[in-house]
């Protein structure tokens, strides 16, 4: 989730992006994963159950394949500076 709290305050500080679809398609992706990443670790650190941990493990690290996919290994801070 750290790339949704840089770009919101990218956004407040420095207002919309001017983006083509492509790369906005991109980077709301980027926050929609970022999201569901939080999500699933809270609920797996909550989970008692191993089997259940275990299913939250799996989804986890497919997210974060394609999360790392989507940002190319590109730190938080250098993204906007490529994108924007």
């Amino acid at each position: 989730m750290d790339f949704t709290r840089y770009y919101e305050r990218l956004i407040s500080t420095k207002g919309l992006p001017n983006l083509d679809v492509d790369n906005h398609r991109k980077i709301m992706n980027i926050v929609s994963i970022g999201s569901r990443l939080d999500e699933l670790k809270n609920l797996s650190k909550n989970d008692k159950y191993r089997y259940e941990k275990r299913l939250y493990h799996l989804r986890i690290s497919e997210l974060e394949k394609t999360l790392s996919f989507l940002i190319k290994s590109v730190p938080v801070e250098d993204f906007s500076m490529k994108y924007f």
